[in-house]
Protein backbone atom coordinates (compact mmCIF):
# COMPACT_ATOMS: atom_id res chain seq x y z
CA UNK A 1 0.00 0.00 0.00
CA UNK A 2 1.63 3.26 -0.93
CA UNK A 3 0.79 5.58 1.98
CA UNK A 4 2.64 8.48 1.54
CA UNK A 5 -0.33 10.49 2.56
CA UNK A 6 -1.15 8.18 4.75
CA UNK A 7 -4.27 9.45 7.39
CA UNK A 8 -4.73 6.88 10.61
CA UNK A 9 -8.17 7.91 12.06
CA UNK A 10 -7.43 6.99 15.28
CA UNK A 11 -10.85 7.97 17.06
CA UNK A 12 -10.87 6.05 19.87
CA UNK A 13 -12.89 8.01 22.07
CA UNK A 14 -12.18 7.00 25.50
CA UNK A 15 -9.05 8.82 25.58
CA UNK A 16 -8.55 12.18 25.68
CA UNK A 17 -5.24 12.25 23.63
CA UNK A 18 -7.32 10.72 20.98
CA UNK A 19 -9.01 13.94 20.67
CA UNK A 20 -5.03 15.94 20.63
CA UNK A 21 -4.68 13.83 17.58
CA UNK A 22 -4.17 15.65 14.44
CA UNK A 23 -6.05 15.55 11.26
CA UNK A 24 -3.58 13.30 9.58
CA UNK A 25 -4.40 10.93 12.49
CA UNK A 26 -8.53 11.46 11.82
CA UNK A 27 -8.72 10.51 8.31
CA UNK A 28 -7.46 6.96 7.24
CA UNK A 29 -10.97 6.57 5.92
CA UNK A 30 -10.11 8.97 3.61
CA UNK A 31 -7.13 7.68 2.23
CA UNK A 32 -8.10 4.37 2.41
CA UNK A 33 -10.92 4.91 -0.08
CA UNK A 34 -9.38 7.98 -1.81
CA UNK A 35 -8.61 7.17 -5.52
CA UNK A 36 -4.65 8.47 -4.97
CA UNK A 37 -4.40 5.55 -2.79
CA UNK A 38 -6.71 2.84 -5.17
CA UNK A 39 -4.54 3.78 -8.48
CA UNK A 40 -1.18 3.74 -6.74
CA UNK A 41 -1.59 -0.01 -5.57
CA UNK A 42 0.04 -2.34 -8.05
CA UNK A 43 -1.97 -3.42 -11.26
CA UNK A 44 -2.66 -6.79 -10.01
CA UNK A 45 -3.48 -5.24 -6.38
CA UNK A 46 -6.27 -7.53 -4.77
CA UNK A 47 -8.48 -5.24 -1.83
CA UNK A 48 -11.59 -7.37 -0.35
CA UNK A 49 -15.08 -6.23 -0.76
CA UNK A 50 -17.10 -5.40 2.08
CA UNK A 51 -19.53 -9.07 0.69
CA UNK A 52 -18.09 -11.47 -1.36
CA UNK A 53 -20.08 -10.87 -4.57
CA UNK A 54 -21.56 -7.66 -3.46
CA UNK A 55 -22.21 -5.38 -6.40
CA UNK A 56 -20.58 -2.09 -4.69
CA UNK A 57 -17.28 -0.24 -4.75
CA UNK A 58 -15.07 -2.49 -2.78
CA UNK A 59 -15.77 -5.27 -5.68
CA UNK A 60 -15.09 -2.56 -8.05
CA UNK A 61 -11.49 -2.27 -7.01
CA UNK A 62 -11.17 -5.89 -6.96
CA UNK A 63 -12.26 -6.01 -10.45
CA UNK A 64 -10.02 -3.34 -11.06
CA UNK A 65 -6.67 -4.75 -9.41
CA UNK A 66 -8.09 -8.30 -11.36
CA UNK A 67 -7.98 -6.14 -14.66
CA UNK A 68 -10.94 -6.69 -15.23
CA UNK A 69 -12.69 -2.93 -16.53
CA UNK A 70 -15.86 -4.06 -18.12
CA UNK A 71 -17.01 -5.21 -14.59
CA UNK A 72 -15.09 -2.23 -12.71
CA UNK A 73 -16.92 -0.03 -14.75
CA UNK A 74 -20.55 -1.54 -14.64
CA UNK A 75 -20.56 -1.87 -11.06
CA UNK A 76 -19.88 1.82 -10.85
CA UNK A 77 -22.20 2.71 -13.27
CA UNK A 78 -24.51 0.71 -11.41
CA UNK A 79 -24.23 2.75 -7.79
CA UNK A 80 -23.87 6.19 -9.28
CA UNK A 81 -26.92 6.08 -11.30
CA UNK A 82 -28.91 4.88 -8.47
CA UNK A 83 -27.05 7.29 -6.25
CA UNK A 84 -25.20 4.44 -3.82
CA UNK A 85 -22.22 5.85 -2.29
CA UNK A 86 -18.98 6.03 -3.70
CA UNK A 87 -16.50 7.08 -1.41
CA UNK A 88 -14.70 10.80 -1.78
CA UNK A 89 -12.18 10.33 -4.55
CA UNK A 90 -13.90 6.96 -5.58
CA UNK A 91 -15.46 8.38 -8.94
CA UNK A 92 -12.35 8.83 -10.69
CA UNK A 93 -12.20 4.91 -11.37
CA UNK A 94 -15.53 5.38 -12.86
CA UNK A 95 -14.18 7.60 -15.52
CA UNK A 96 -10.97 4.96 -15.33
CA UNK A 97 -12.67 2.25 -15.70
CA UNK A 98 -15.35 2.92 -18.35
CA UNK A 99 -12.43 4.31 -20.52
CA UNK A 100 -10.33 1.67 -20.14
CA UNK A 101 -13.41 -0.85 -21.06
CA UNK A 102 -13.16 1.26 -24.19
CA UNK A 103 -16.31 3.00 -23.77
CA UNK A 104 -14.69 6.75 -24.20
CA UNK A 105 -18.06 8.88 -25.01
CA UNK A 106 -19.23 7.52 -21.72
CA UNK A 107 -15.99 7.97 -20.25
CA UNK A 108 -15.88 11.40 -21.20
CA UNK A 109 -19.41 11.76 -20.27
CA UNK A 110 -18.78 10.98 -16.62
CA UNK A 111 -15.31 13.00 -16.64
CA UNK A 112 -17.49 16.44 -17.48
CA UNK A 113 -20.84 15.64 -14.97
CA UNK A 114 -18.42 14.04 -12.58
CA UNK A 115 -15.89 17.53 -12.64
CA UNK A 116 -19.00 20.25 -12.60
CA UNK A 117 -19.97 18.01 -9.27
CA UNK A 118 -16.58 18.86 -7.41
CA UNK A 119 -16.09 14.62 -7.32
CA UNK A 120 -13.14 14.13 -9.80
CA UNK A 121 -9.90 16.09 -9.06
CA UNK A 122 -8.92 17.54 -12.48
CA UNK A 123 -5.48 17.57 -11.90
CA UNK A 124 -5.65 13.75 -11.36
CA UNK A 125 -7.51 13.59 -14.09
CA UNK A 126 -5.31 15.30 -16.60
CA UNK A 127 -1.72 13.62 -14.67
CA UNK A 128 -2.67 10.26 -13.61
CA UNK A 129 -0.53 7.29 -15.59
CA UNK A 130 -3.48 4.77 -15.61
CA UNK A 131 -4.53 3.08 -18.64
CA UNK A 132 -8.15 4.03 -18.74
CA UNK A 133 -6.97 7.91 -18.77
CA UNK A 134 -4.02 7.39 -20.85
CA UNK A 135 -6.53 6.54 -23.71
CA UNK A 136 -8.80 9.05 -22.98
CA UNK A 137 -6.46 12.09 -23.39
CA UNK A 138 -5.95 10.03 -26.37
CA UNK A 139 -9.37 10.69 -27.85
CA UNK A 140 -10.33 13.92 -30.42
CA UNK A 141 -12.67 14.97 -27.64
CA UNK A 142 -9.96 15.46 -24.69
CA UNK A 143 -9.16 18.56 -25.43
CA UNK A 144 -12.71 20.02 -25.85
CA UNK A 145 -13.71 18.56 -22.74
CA UNK A 146 -11.33 19.72 -20.56
CA UNK A 147 -11.29 23.14 -22.23
CA UNK A 148 -14.79 23.20 -21.08
CA UNK A 149 -14.29 21.63 -17.56
CA UNK A 150 -11.48 24.12 -17.19
CA UNK A 151 -14.26 27.10 -17.87
CA UNK A 152 -16.78 25.80 -15.71
CA UNK A 153 -14.19 25.31 -12.75
CA UNK A 154 -12.92 28.59 -13.27
CA UNK A 155 -16.73 30.33 -13.17
CA UNK A 156 -17.71 28.43 -9.75
CA UNK A 157 -14.03 29.84 -8.20
CA UNK A 158 -15.73 32.60 -8.45
CA UNK A 159 -18.28 32.07 -6.72
CA UNK A 160 -16.31 30.69 -3.71
CA UNK A 161 -16.33 32.82 -0.50
CA UNK A 162 -12.64 33.17 -0.38
CA UNK A 163 -12.34 35.07 3.20
CA UNK A 164 -14.20 32.37 4.50
CA UNK A 165 -12.33 29.80 3.14
CA UNK A 166 -9.16 31.35 4.15
CA UNK A 167 -9.71 31.38 7.66
CA UNK A 168 -10.99 27.75 7.65
CA UNK A 169 -8.13 27.05 6.18
CA UNK A 170 -5.78 29.06 8.71
CA UNK A 171 -7.92 27.36 11.80
CA UNK A 172 -7.10 23.83 10.75
CA UNK A 173 -3.41 25.02 10.49
CA UNK A 174 -3.67 26.11 14.14
CA UNK A 175 -5.58 23.44 15.09
CA UNK A 176 -3.18 20.96 13.30
CA UNK A 177 -0.08 22.20 14.60
CA UNK A 178 -1.10 22.57 18.37
CA UNK A 179 -2.42 18.96 18.19
CA UNK A 180 1.71 18.17 16.35
CA UNK A 181 3.55 19.56 19.28
CA UNK A 182 1.12 17.01 21.59
CA UNK A 183 2.13 14.44 20.25
CA UNK A 184 5.63 15.29 20.51
CA UNK A 185 5.78 15.85 24.06
CA UNK A 186 1.94 15.38 25.80
CA UNK A 187 2.59 17.51 29.02
CA UNK A 188 0.18 19.99 30.82
CA UNK A 189 1.13 23.27 28.72
CA UNK A 190 0.82 21.21 25.24
CA UNK A 191 -2.55 20.00 26.04
CA UNK A 192 -3.75 23.77 27.27
CA UNK A 193 -2.71 24.82 24.15
CA UNK A 194 -4.64 22.84 22.22
CA UNK A 195 -7.42 23.36 24.51
CA UNK A 196 -7.35 27.08 23.58
CA UNK A 197 -7.32 26.34 20.10
CA UNK A 198 -10.29 24.24 20.38
CA UNK A 199 -12.66 26.97 22.38
CA UNK A 200 -11.34 29.51 19.87
CA UNK A 201 -12.21 27.34 16.72
CA UNK A 202 -15.49 26.21 18.12
CA UNK A 203 -16.85 29.83 19.23
CA UNK A 204 -15.86 30.79 15.79
CA UNK A 205 -17.20 27.85 13.82
CA UNK A 206 -20.52 28.44 15.46
CA UNK A 207 -20.91 32.18 14.89
CA UNK A 208 -20.46 30.99 10.96
CA UNK A 209 -23.32 28.08 11.07
CA UNK A 210 -25.88 29.86 12.69
CA UNK A 211 -25.47 32.84 10.96
CA UNK A 212 -24.93 31.00 7.44
CA UNK A 213 -25.45 27.38 7.58
CA UNK A 214 -22.72 24.40 7.10
CA UNK A 215 -19.81 25.41 4.63
CA UNK A 216 -20.11 22.79 1.92
CA UNK A 217 -17.70 22.51 -1.11
CA UNK A 218 -19.96 25.19 -3.16
CA UNK A 219 -19.09 27.91 -0.81
CA UNK A 220 -15.32 27.56 0.76
CA UNK A 221 -14.13 24.60 -1.75
CA UNK A 222 -13.61 21.18 -0.73
CA UNK A 223 -10.29 21.69 1.17
CA UNK A 224 -12.06 23.77 3.66
CA UNK A 225 -15.68 22.36 3.70
CA UNK A 226 -13.16 19.29 4.97
CA UNK A 227 -11.62 21.82 7.46
CA UNK A 228 -15.01 22.88 8.78
CA UNK A 229 -15.28 19.05 9.63
CA UNK A 230 -11.80 18.65 11.34
CA UNK A 231 -12.99 21.82 13.73
CA UNK A 232 -16.40 20.46 14.31
CA UNK A 233 -14.97 17.08 15.39
CA UNK A 234 -12.67 19.10 17.77
CA UNK A 235 -15.66 20.74 19.29
CA UNK A 236 -16.55 17.53 21.88
CA UNK A 237 -16.50 19.65 24.68
CA UNK A 238 -19.83 21.40 23.16
CA UNK A 239 -22.01 18.44 22.14
CA UNK A 240 -25.24 20.57 21.67
CA UNK A 241 -23.13 22.43 19.01
CA UNK A 242 -22.06 19.38 17.60
CA UNK A 243 -25.87 18.08 17.18
CA UNK A 244 -26.89 21.14 15.66
CA UNK A 245 -23.52 20.97 12.89
CA UNK A 246 -24.49 17.73 12.53
CA UNK A 247 -28.26 18.75 11.67
CA UNK A 248 -26.80 21.02 9.02
CA UNK A 249 -24.70 19.03 7.08
CA UNK A 250 -27.02 16.59 6.46
CA UNK A 251 -29.32 19.46 5.27
CA UNK A 252 -27.11 20.13 2.44
CA UNK A 253 -26.62 16.78 1.60
CA UNK A 254 -24.13 14.70 -0.18
CA UNK A 255 -22.80 17.13 -2.70
CA UNK A 256 -21.69 19.60 0.04
CA UNK A 257 -20.43 17.23 2.59
CA UNK A 258 -18.72 13.91 2.25
CA UNK A 259 -21.29 11.54 3.73
CA UNK A 260 -18.27 9.23 5.60
CA UNK A 261 -17.73 13.03 7.51
CA UNK A 262 -21.22 12.62 8.13
CA UNK A 263 -20.78 9.05 9.53
CA UNK A 264 -17.71 9.67 11.59
CA UNK A 265 -19.73 13.04 13.28
CA UNK A 266 -23.30 11.06 14.05
CA UNK A 267 -21.27 7.89 15.95
CA UNK A 268 -19.70 11.38 18.24
CA UNK A 269 -22.64 12.69 18.88
CA UNK A 270 -24.85 9.64 19.97
CA UNK A 271 -21.90 8.59 21.92
CA UNK A 272 -21.92 11.60 23.69
CA UNK A 273 -26.12 11.76 24.03
CA UNK A 274 -25.14 7.85 25.70
CA UNK A 275 -26.62 6.32 23.03
CA UNK A 276 -24.79 3.80 20.67
CA UNK A 277 -23.22 4.69 17.57
CA UNK A 278 -24.49 3.83 14.50
CA UNK A 279 -21.17 2.98 12.05
CA UNK A 280 -18.50 2.04 13.96
CA UNK A 281 -16.12 4.86 13.29
CA UNK A 282 -15.58 4.73 17.07
CA UNK A 283 -13.16 2.86 19.45
CA UNK A 284 -11.90 2.54 23.03
CA UNK A 285 -8.23 1.51 24.19
CA UNK A 286 -7.71 -1.14 26.69
CA UNK A 287 -3.66 -0.92 27.05
CA UNK A 288 -2.49 -2.27 23.96
CA UNK A 289 -5.88 -3.54 22.60
CA UNK A 290 -8.77 -1.82 20.81
CA UNK A 291 -12.68 -2.21 21.08
CA UNK A 292 -15.43 -1.10 18.74
CA UNK A 293 -17.42 1.53 20.81
CA UNK A 294 -21.25 0.11 21.64
CA UNK A 295 -22.87 0.01 18.03
CA UNK A 296 -26.89 -0.25 17.37
CA UNK A 297 -28.08 -3.18 14.90
CA UNK A 298 -24.51 -5.07 14.54
CA UNK A 299 -26.21 -6.96 11.70
CA UNK A 300 -27.02 -4.48 9.50
CA UNK A 301 -23.30 -2.86 10.38
CA UNK A 302 -21.92 -3.57 7.23
CA UNK A 303 -24.27 -1.91 5.16
CA UNK A 304 -24.62 1.04 6.74
CA UNK A 305 -20.71 0.96 6.60
CA UNK A 306 -20.46 0.71 2.95
CA UNK A 307 -23.41 3.48 1.82
CA UNK A 308 -21.37 5.74 3.65
CA UNK A 309 -18.10 5.03 1.95
CA UNK A 310 -16.53 3.42 5.15
CA UNK A 311 -14.50 0.24 4.60
CA UNK A 312 -15.45 -2.78 5.90
CA UNK A 313 -14.98 -3.08 9.89
CA UNK A 314 -12.47 -5.70 10.67
CA UNK A 315 -10.27 -3.97 7.64
CA UNK A 316 -11.05 -0.46 9.75
CA UNK A 317 -9.75 -2.02 12.87
CA UNK A 318 -6.92 -3.83 11.60
CA UNK A 319 -5.63 0.10 10.25
CA UNK A 320 -6.42 1.58 13.64
CA UNK A 321 -4.18 -1.14 15.36
CA UNK A 322 -1.52 -0.88 12.98
CA UNK A 323 -1.81 3.33 13.52
CA UNK A 324 -1.92 2.96 17.12
CA UNK A 325 0.86 0.37 16.99
CA UNK A 326 3.33 2.91 15.12
CA UNK A 327 2.06 5.88 17.07
CA UNK A 328 3.28 4.35 19.89
CA UNK A 329 6.37 2.89 18.57
CA UNK A 330 5.16 -1.00 19.32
Amino acid sequence: MCMRDVTSAMNISDSREQAMLPRTSLLIRRTLISLSLVLCLGAHAHIASAHEGQQDFFAALDYYGEDDYENCSSTLEKLYLSNGTIPEGGHLLLVECTAAAGRLDDSLRYATELSRQGRVDLIELKTKDRPGLQRLRASDRWKGVIESIESERAAASERIDTELRRQLLEREAADQDARKRFTLGADQATRRAVDIVDESNTAWLKSIVLSRGWPGKSLVGREAAKAAWVLVQHADREPDFQRLALAEMEKVGSSEVDPADVAFLTDRVLLASGKKQRFGTQFKTFGDRIELEPTEDMPGLADRRTKAGLPPIEEYRKMLLDAYSSRDGK
